[in-house]
Order: structure tokens, then C-alpha cells, then sequence
């Protein structure tokens, strides 16, 4: 929507606090930020796998394979963040969590 944290980020701050969607305190940002410490691991669709367990009925495994062919789903919502940054809007899309409990269609 937004190409720079200029003006137009500003316009779109004091839209978003004046519909009452921007905590206290909060700045609203544009960009997403990337927040994560240490090196960012290496990811192998080979190896990699999503295991549920514990306290469910069944345990569940799925290969990087199967995890995407369940169904997804897109949520768009504000997000909100400890260090004071608020971001609008933000497309999600991923597994919920009633889907992850499905088969993979084959």
C-alpha cells in the first residue's frame, strides 16, 4: 500500500488512531519488521516435518509436502507489537489450526 515511512505513513497513522485501531503509545509502520536473534537456520523441504503431540487424541506428522496441500486460510488483522510498532491491515495466510487436523488431500 505503502512505499516509504514519509507522509503518507503519517495519513495513514492518524487514520488508523482515529478509527481507533492504534493502541497508545503505539507507531504505526509500513514496513515489517524482521526481529530475530542469532543466524537464521538453513531449510531443507526434505527434512523438514510439523509433528503435533501430547495432549491430542492422535499424534499427527506431515512431511513440507503434505503440510501444503492442507487447506489454507487468510485472515487480515492489525498486529500489535511489545516494542510500541503497530502494523495495519496485514495479510496472514497459513494452516489454521482445525485444518491441521485434517488428511492432506493426495
Amino acid at each position: 500500500m505503502f512505499q516509504t515511512e514519509g507522509p503518507d505513513r503519517r495519513k495513514e497513522e492518524e487514520r488508523i488512531r482515529n478509527e481507533g485501531r492504534l493502541p497508545p503509545g503505539q507507531a504505526l509502520t509500513v514496513k515489517f519488521p524482521v526481529l530475530h536473534y542469532g543466524p537464521v537456520p538453513p531449510f531443507n523441504p526434505a527434512t523438514w516435518d510439523f509433528r503435533v503431540w501430547g495432549e491430542v487424541e492422535e499424534d499427527k506428522a506431515w512431511t513440507w509436502e503434505e503440510f501444503n496441500r492442507l487447506p489454507r486460510t487468510q485472515v487480515t488483522m492489525d498486529i500489535h507489537c511489545v516494542t510500541r510498532w503497530s502494523k495495519a491491515d496485514t495479510l496472514w495466510e497459513g494452516v489454521s489450526v482445525p485444518n491441521s487436523s485434517r488428511k492432506p488431500p493426495t
